[in-house]
């Protein structure tokens, strides 16, 4: 068994991270609070585009014959994308209403990358179960924080809309 079974799968599952998008919100251009929610969610949903383009170039890196210290270099550039996506996130000024929900947003996916990174360490002696240990942390953390993802989505855009 390869490492490049526990890369393989929730890479196909990362790409889903934060697909849910904000919905930029109808009303008169001169509401200061619809220009500001509008602004808010342009900053999200391009935060969560380059997001997603960064994951496709990443899940290109992921074959068959991958080595272990090649899926390691992949989960490290996981790493970094959630890292960026966090860091992105976390410099966006919510509107006051939607505040706690853009800090749950980021909170879960910071914790997402924590998980990442735990199954990048189990690959540095990597063994078969491991290797399937990793692989079932990394599905179970990309379903749970996806769950979470669009959840808070759905919350922000029925606040911003409120």
């Amino acid at each position: 068994m390869t490492a490049a079974v526990a890369v393989r799968r929730p890479a196909a599952g990362l790409a889903a991270v934060l697909t849910a998008v904000l919905l930029a919100l109808a009303g008169c251009g001169g509401d200061e609070s619809v220009k500001e929610g509008n602004a808010y969610v342009a900053k999200v949903n391009k935060a969560q585009t380059t997001f997603a383009q960064t994951i496709r170039r990443i899940n290109r890196q992921v074959t068959a014959k991958s080595t272990a210290a090649q899926d390691r270099a992949t989960l490290g550039d996981y790493i970094k994308a959630v890292d960026g996506v966090v860091a992105r996130l976390r410099a966006i000024k919510p509107p006051e209403g939607v505040a706690p929900l853009h800090q749950r947003l980021v909170r879960s996916i910071d914790h997402y990358g924590r998980e990442v990174e735990s199954a990048a360490n189990s690959l540095e002696d990597p063994t078969a179960d491991r290797l399937l240990e990793a692989q079932q942390t990394l599905l179970d953390a990309t379903e749970t924080v996806t769950r979470q993802i669009n959840g808070t989505i759905a919350d922000i855009n029925t606040k911003l809309r409120s």
